[in-house]
């Protein structure tokens, strides 16, 4: 009995899911209705999961499609709404709302066609209803067509003399034949309209009357504005800076004081003042009022990080690191406390502070691993430590959340750059530009791929392009003048030039490209003209003062260019460089106690300027004299590569391989990848050293240039495998070294020995005969290159 009686029940339970399952039409049904009446309640998010919920039962559902596009447009998610609305379209083409908003957003996405087709439906659709004209209107007022669009209007105000739309496009149209018929429009329209209806036609009036230069009738306008609408405190800023525009300041500043005593705790409103003061570049009231409202609003996050981004901005990081940590403490999850805490780790990173600095971003991290900020400085952490792969995977991180940080795509490019991974750099190059048009950096380092490449057309696009949208882009012009310049393109590089000299704005910059243009021409005594008109606008900048002295030596003018040198020697900004100029010709004409007394007063203020040490260095002909000025420049600088660098050159040219390996060995301690000291060491125990344990030394120093490009640095590397006996790995590299660079005959040398040692004795002969052939001077080795080969 039992058994059977479990039949029954079974059965209805079965029916009763069934049932609460429902169709999928039904259970998309009740999701809509949900969702309407939380859209209707203002509550979006709850609305959206409802609506994606009956979206997801029928992906195509028109209805629940068209609510998702409303939600959206009330969350301004544009992209979405769009999308959408396309969905719905395709599915009931009937929905004239969808497409009413469809073809909005085509117009304003300024795609005027797919904005016609949406209007020419429309007035399919429903001929009758004013807003499908009013679109037909718009589209053919942009295609030029503005009768045929006024038309539209005068027949969609038939249809609904009320429509706001409507009004305006014909006020619009009005004034700009007559400004008072414009007005005119408008003010019969708000006499006629309900209060809740005339708040755009009373903008428009106002904007009107802006554009007419009516300064009474605007001031009564934002006025009335800002009393018919009080809630809406925009007006009463624009108030505010009309009067700054007219010069009441105090006026404006009473206005906005005022909307402060409204609510003490409208952390924006306070601020919007506080950025008044600061616009009228009052800094310390508006600092005083900052803090006015910190003791008034203490729990204000907002108010408290502008107070901590105020004093950073005014170079007081001890004081803004104290605020920026105390928002970190006390909400560290919050917008303002990752926003201090982000600061907080700037500060340290910026003071040196680096492990302090890194720590605060792991932190960060750990609790919000998505947070823009925290990515972004971390990956210039990585990036300056040549981690260029985990600076790559913090920025994709930062661009997925944020795809128009133009911060990130710069840093982004940068890294591919540095990576040697050019066909992604350009690509994000371009990224940025599109981005962030004007950014200089995107712009310069772009056109500067572009030339290392040899694509001057592409270089040349790029800048014109930039030039055409701002005429008056001087880092454009220039650099487009000096891609010209290494084209050979003279004529239009002057022609560049003469146009920058044109602008209002060049300030000696035109002058001092068209005077680099001259000068390429041999022209130099134009040449002089121009940069001397670059000097006298450009007090303190050393480049026109120099091509000023080059252009007049040129010309064999000495004594003139030491006049110009001399009357600088009064000007503060340029004295320096004066001397230092003048310490280069008299060492070129060999008065050799003027030359030392200028460069020595050089380095008395500038005592870590290497080109005045290399200045100094070369008005000596005796190779001593040059190692004792180096020796003094690396006991000043003894960080400094290039000082070390080109004393080590000297004693290696002296014979003092001894002394230069020292120079190496100092230079590795401070500065322990730097490939050119790493590799000339390593050369030189590999040439100068014939003991096992040297031999072995130069190859773990030559191991650090595996990855190298330079063929000199991979051929250090192929010959000491072969030092260490190791000829495969040494076949191995200077194979790719002789493929890069086989010009060299040392390169075929070491190459042969290779193949010897490892068998190949064709290859051998073949390479040590290009070693001897045709070989001008010696080099290490060559006597060892002919041995060999005349026993082969």
């Amino acid at each position: 009995m039992a058994m059977h009686s479990r039949t029954p029940l079974l059965i209805v339970a079965a029916a009763v899911l069934l049932a609460a399952c429902g169709s999928p039409e039904k259970r998309a049904a009740d999701y809509l209705v949900k969702a309407q009446e939380f859209y209707d309640a203002g509550d979006y998010v709850k609305a959206r999961l409802e609506a994606q919920n009956a979206a997801q039962v029928e992906p195509k559902s028109a209805k629940a499609r068209y609510l998702l596009a409303e939600i959206a447009e009330q969350q301004k998610e544009y992209p979405q709404m769009f999308g959408h609305l396309l969905v719905v379209v395709d599915e009931d083409p009937t929905n004239m709302e969808a497409r009413l908003k469809l073809g909005a957003l085509f117009f304003l996405g300024q795609f005027w066609d797919d904005a016609a087709t949406q209007a020419t439906a429309l007035l399919k659709l429903a001929p009758k209803d004013a807003r499908s004209h009013l679109l037909q209107a718009r589209v053919l007022i942009q295609k030029g067509d503005r009768p045929g669009g006024l038309a539209e209007v005068a027949t969609a105000l038939q249809l609904d003399p009320n429509n706001v739309d409507g009004i305006l496009l014909q006020a619009s149209a009005d004034a700009m034949e007559n400004l008072d018929q414009g007005l005119a429009t408008l003010d019969v329209a708000i006499k006629r309209l309900p209060d809740d209806k005339t708040r755009q036609l009373l903008e428009l009036r106002v904007i009107m009357l802006a554009q007419g230069k009516r300064t009474d009738e605007v001031e009564a306008g934002l006025r009335a504005l800002s009393v018919d609408f009080p809630k809406e405190q925009g007006y009463q800023f624009q108030l505010a800076q009309f009067y700054a525009s007219q010069g009441r300041v105090d006026e404006a500043d009473t206005v906005l004081k005022k909307l402060t005593a409204v609510n003490p705790k409208d952390a924006d409103t306070q601020l919007g003042y506080v950025q008044f003061l600061a616009s009228q570049r009052n800094g310390e009231k508006a600092e005083a009022a900052l803090k006015a409202f910190v003791e008034l609003n203490p729990e204000s996050g907002k108010l408290r990080l502008a107070l901590a981004q105020l004093y950073e901005s005014t170079e007081r990081p001890d004081e803004a690191r104290k605020i920026y940590a105390a928002l970190g403490k006390q909400a560290p999850k919050s917008v303002e406390g990752l926003a201090g805490r982000n600061r907080v780790a700037a500060i340290d990173l910026r003071a040196g502070k680096l492990a302090e600095g890194r720590a605060e971003l792991e932190n960060i991290l750990k609790e919000a691993p998505d947070d823009a900020m925290a990515l972004l400085l971390r990956s210039g952490v990585r990036f300056t430590e040549n981690k260029f792969d985990d600076a790559i995977g913090d920025l994709r991180l930062v661009l997925r959340k944020e795809p128009n940080n133009d911060r990130a795509l710069l840093l982004l490019a940068q890294s591919y750059l540095r990576k040697n991974d050019l066909p992604l750099a350009k690509d994000t190059y371009r990224r940025l530009l599109e981005v962030a048009p004007d950014s200089p950096e995107g712009l310069q380092q772009l056109a500067a791929l572009y030339v290392a490449d040899k694509d001057y057309a592409e270089a040349e696009a790029l800048l014109r392009k930039r030039i055409a949208k701002q005429p008056d882009d001087l880092v454009a012009s220039g650099r487009l003048v000096e891609i010209l310049m290494a084209q050979g393109s003279s004529a239009k590089a002057e022609e560049e030039a003469r146009r920058m000299t044109a602008l209002t704005n060049q300030t000696g910059v035109g002058d001092f490209s068209l005077g680099r243009v001259l000068a390429q021409q041999k022209d130099y005594g134009a040449a002089s003209d121009a940069f001397k008109k670059s000097v006298a606008a450009r007090a303190g900048d050393p480049l026109p003062l120099e091509g000023l002295v080059r252009s007049l030596l040129a010309e064999g003018k000495q004594g003139e260019a030491i006049t110009v040198l001399n009357q600088q020697l009064n000007n503060s900004q340029s004295q320096l460089f004066a001397k230092f100029l003048l310490g280069g010709i008299y060492g070129q004409s060999g008065d050799q106690a003027k030359a030392e007394s200028y460069l020595e007063d050089v380095l008395k203020e500038k005592p870590d300027s290497v080109v005045a040490w290399v200045s100094l260095a070369g008005v000596y002909q005796d190779r001593e004299a040059r190692i004792r000025v180096y020796e003094r420049g690396v006991k000043a600088n003894p960080a400094s590569t290039e000082l070390n660098m080109l004393l080590a050159t000297e004693f290696e040219q002296s014979g003092r391989f001894d002394d230069a390996m020292q120079v190496y060995e100092s230079l590795l301690k401070t500065s322990p990848t730097y490939e050119p000291a790493i590799n000339n060491l390593a050369a030189t125990l590999l040439d100068q050293r014939t003991d096992k344990a040297s031999h072995a030394r130069a190859l773990q120093l030559a191991k650090a240039l595996e990855k190298a490009e330079n063929p000199a640095m991979l051929d250090t590397l192929g010959w000491a495998y072969y030092r260490a006996s190791k000829y495969r790995e040494a076949v191995s590299v200077l194979e790719r070294v002789v493929a890069k660079a086989g010009q060299f005959p040392v390169f075929r040398y070491h190459l042969g020995m290779a193949y010897l040692k490892a068998g190949n004795t064709v290859g051998a002969k073949q390479e040590l005969q290009k070693a001897v052939d045709k070989v001008q001077g010696e080099y290490p080795g060559l006597a060892e290159a002919r041995t060999t080969l005349a026993k082969l």
